[in-house]
């Protein structure tokens, strides 16, 4: 989820900002490699734990580029989640919730997404083409 707020703060910097020229062709970068329009900026990096509230104020809030190296590495997410531990989750039994499927992990306008139970994914997406579209699930939130 970081990652994707990094990538957001990157394109809101493509957005021009009210009553700025948008005729492509009177723009810094038209025509160029991609990047090379923009001046580049300085981007920070953070090797430390940095809590949700404190990225937004800073980063997202601020549209500050930051790059983050490790700081994750920590998190349930990485250490403890794998098809056993969703398994044998507890709490899965309780709170599992639907989720959205595509049939076919080439994509195919043919077969309409799907859904059903996270735990039942994590049993068969293996050996199948199935894959979740889904953000994470609010009970590993």
């Amino acid at each position: 989820m970081l990652i994707l707020a990094v990538l957001h703060i990157s394109l809101l910097a493509l957005i021009p900002s009210k009553g700025e020229e948008t005729e492509p062709s009177t723009q810094s970068g038209h025509l160029k490699a991609f990047g090379k329009g923009n001046p580049s900026q300085h981007v920070e990096i953070l090797e430390e734990r940095i809590t949700a509230k404190k990225f937004f104020t800073d980063y997202v809030n601020g549209k500050k580029a930051v790059l983050l190296k490790g700081t994750v590495s920590h998190s349930p997410a990485v250490t403890d989640w794998s098809d056993k531990y969703f398994l044998n989750l507890k709490l899965l039994k309780e709170e599992d919730e639907d989720i959205l499927v595509e049939n076919k992990k080439k994509e195919s306008r043919l077969s309409p997404p799907s859904y059903m139970r996270f735990q039942s994914f994590v049993e068969i997406y293996n050996h199948t083409d199935q894959y979740m579209v889904n953000t994470v699930p609010s009970f590993l939130r």
